[in-house]
């Protein structure tokens, strides 16, 4: 059967139509117009597209096929559903803070009645091995995202509906964005107690002013479709959803009619003095997420949603490290005779 399947789609790319690869749940990928169009569709509409490790595993698959495949000369990415993508599978990533959580951190959301016994608790598990295991996945779905900018054709994100958090993480891997009239855009990491880590905070800085990139990831608001275009972060707005996919299929036409070693060329002389600094943050903040991501911020983010309430974060401030007073006569200290 799997053969004849196989068969099945090797002769519809032939004759120019669109294939869907069968077996992937959360990142769909179709040929169009004798494979020199790959339509890339987040698939998963009904949960919202929301991102898990699987997706991450997914979605690398998919753009390195595309980035093998010497048919191919631009990529388009999409969405099905009522949203592109509510980013991170908040359940999910509750599951796996939990699984690692110390004790003192389970207790805490067993009840304030548990948290005394378990402050006495030592935490067990060997901290660092788990720091480590955090700082690999980060480093694994870092890899996935960037796999976009590095795939060799351009890509065209087409947005609609809401675009949160590893969406716009996502989109900013792309080349060109285009959107609908009903799109919107949000960092919202400082909702839920993390910073970005997946390439928003490394990519948007070349597409956005910086006071527009502050304002926008430490509050989290909407950033909506006709502001987007106004800041030049997406190229276009369209009437809704499938009027963004055509488009972004008509630009996608025109970029498979010119030289491929031309367009694929001037993607790689693009990319090339953004790539180190990219890889540079990227780097920094998975360390940076390895060790500050299991705090008792995401603790009250993933406690809110469960609950389905605001959360209530704490006023803990790390202050900076200031400069050691000098010692000593004629030192210009706080002894001098002034």
């Amino acid at each position: 059967r799997g053969a004849r399947m196989a068969g099945v789609a090797g002769a519809l790319r032939q004759a120019g139509h669109a294939v869907r690869n069968w077996g992937r749940t959360r990142v769909a990928l179709d040929y169009r117009d004798q494979k020199r169009i790959a339509h890339v569709t987040l698939c998963r509409g009904d949960k919202l597209n929301v991102m898990d490790d699987a997706f991450f595993v997914e979605l690398r698959d998919v753009f390195e096929r595309i980035d093998g495949d010497a048919d191919t000369r631009v990529a388009v990415l999409s969405a099905e559903g009522k949203h592109f993508t509510a980013g991170l599978d908040m359940k999910a990533a509750a599951e796996m803070f939990f699984e690692n959580a110390s004790p003192f951190q389970k207790a805490k959301v067993a009840g304030a009645a548990a948290v005394g016994v378990a402050a006495s608790v030592t935490e067990r598990g060997m901290p660092a091995m788990r720091n480590q295991d955090l700082h690999k996945m980060i480093l694994r779905w870092q890899d996935a995202v960037t796999s976009l900018q590095r795939c060799r054709v351009p890509v065209v994100a087409a947005v609609h509906g809401k675009c949160v958090g590893g969406g716009v993480d996502l989109i900013t891997a792309a080349d060109v964005r285009l959107c609908s009239a009903d799109a919107s855009f949000s960092i919202k990491e400082a909702e839920v107690g993390i910073v970005a880590d997946l390439g928003t905070l490394q990519r948007v800085p070349s597409i956005l002013s910086q006071g527009v990139v502050r304002e926008l990831a430490f509050t989290g608001m909407d950033l909506k479709a006709a502001r987007a275009e106004a800041l030049g972060f997406v190229n276009a707005v369209h009437d809704d959803r499938a009027a963004c996919v055509d488009a972004a299929m008509a630009l996608a036409e025109t970029i498979a009619a010119r030289s491929p070693l031309a367009v694929q060329g001037t993607k790689e002389i693009l990319n090339f003095p953004l790539d180190p600094v990219v890889a540079a943050g990227l780097r920094n903040v998975a360390l940076h997420n390895a060790a500050f991501l299991k705090s008792d911020d995401l603790l009250q983010a993933v406690m809110a949603f469960m609950a389905k309430r605001p959360a209530e974060f704490t006023d803990f401030v790390v202050p900076k490290a200031g400069r050691p007073k000098a010692t000593g006569s004629g030192a210009g200290g706080d002894d001098g005779g002034d």
